[in-house]
């Protein structure tokens, strides 16, 4: 597997409190009890936030900054006093990440003696969380573990005897019953559950310890085209620093890109699925020694029956090994920022 990322910034984001309150109350609140609002400066407030001058306030952004200081004067002005360690800003450790078009992303994967490779932004994507300066995954085993769902409430377990630490996981989308009708099925059929959503799919590698994890795209099972993916994880990306979880990896390829890395150890993407649809087969197929990485500049601020994919009946099985290599060096430029 290969792929090239870029760090681009990282720092505690200051998140106001009690944003509800702070705009159009009076000033007079700090002495009534019965604080009051004025619709006026509710508009006044709407107007000056959305104006162009704060520049969409995007996480990270001057228009942030602007938007920040703003609420926060609002809120002292208002009599309100700070709620968090006296302030009203809160910190939350953000980072933002962008994929680097040069080098030009690789992802390649060996099997049997043979080496497929596999087009960036076409058969697959892959992003980070992590705020450091370089990510290198030296290698690692790449195991199948279908819906990567561990529900015990519903009695549900695709991690049951699998050992993921430090590894690469393969996870199909979507829910194993997403193909029946509404309300039938261990989740609910056709209605997804949140262990459905891609979201789900990447905490709960991270909580059993993988290193890398790849969800395995379909239009219908995912409800959106590959497009959607390609566009949106192709810019610049802000979520929560994940810096002390263990995956470094997230990942998406397509159902046609999919059947042919599993091809290489001799399965069918197809029979897999099936197996942990309808019978709970152990996925397990071992690939061989894979390898991320990547680099960049970091910016510092402020026991009932399971029905689970591992839970077949007798010897779990391992599909014959591939090779891969995931993510070639590139720089990943960042602008320090702090609050």
């Amino acid at each position: 597997m290969a792929r090239d990322y870029r760090c681009t910034a990282h720092r505690n984001a200051g998140v106001l409190l009690m944003m509800g309150m702070l705009i159009g109350m009076s000033a007079a609140c700090a002495s009534d009890a019965s604080p009051s609002f004025s619709v006026d400066q509710l508009k006044r407030d709407t107007r000056i936030l959305s104006s162009d001058a704060f520049e969409g306030r995007a996480p990270l952004s001057a228009g942030e900054d602007k938007a920040i200081a703003y609420i926060g004067a609002a809120m002292h002005a208002a009599g309100l006093k700070p709620g968090a360690h006296g302030s009203f800003l809160q910190a939350v450790p953000l980072v933002q990440t962008e994929t680097l078009a040069d080098p030009t992303p690789r992802f390649e994967v060996t099997g049997n003696a043979r080496t497929v490779a596999f087009s960036y932004g076409k058969d697959i994507t892959l992003n980070t969380r992590r705020n450091l300066s370089r990510v290198a995954l030296p290698g690692t085993d790449v195991l199948f573990v279908g819906y990567g769902i561990h529900a015990p409430e519903r009695h549900w377990d695709d991690y049951e005897g699998v050992d993921v630490r430090g590894k690469t996981v393969l996870i199909l989308v979507n829910d194993p019953d997403w193909q029946n009708p509404l309300g039938v099925g261990a989740f609910g059929g056709a209605a997804m559950t949140y262990y459905g959503r891609w979201t789900y799919k990447y905490e709960e590698a991270a909580r059993q310890g993988a290193a890398a994890a790849i969800i395995v795209h379909s239009d219908a099972a995912a409800g959106y085209p590959f497009s959607v993916l390609t566009s949106s994880l192709s810019g610049p990306r802000v979520a929560l620093d994940h810096s002390n979880e263990p995956l470094l990896v997230e990942a998406w390829i397509t159902h046609a890109g999919a059947e042919k890395l599993v091809a290489l150890a001799g399965e069918r993407l197809d029979s897999l699925t099936k197996g942990c649809r309808d019978t709970g087969l152990q996925g397990a197929f071992a690939g061989d020694r894979g390898e991320v990485r990547f680099q960049g500049q970091r910016a510092d601020g402020h026991v009932e029956q399971r029905r689970g994919c591992p839970a077949r009946k007798g010897p779990s099985r391992r599909i014959r090994p591939l090779h891969g290599s995931l993510g070639s060096p590139g720089s990943l430029p960042s602008r320090r920022q702090g609050r």
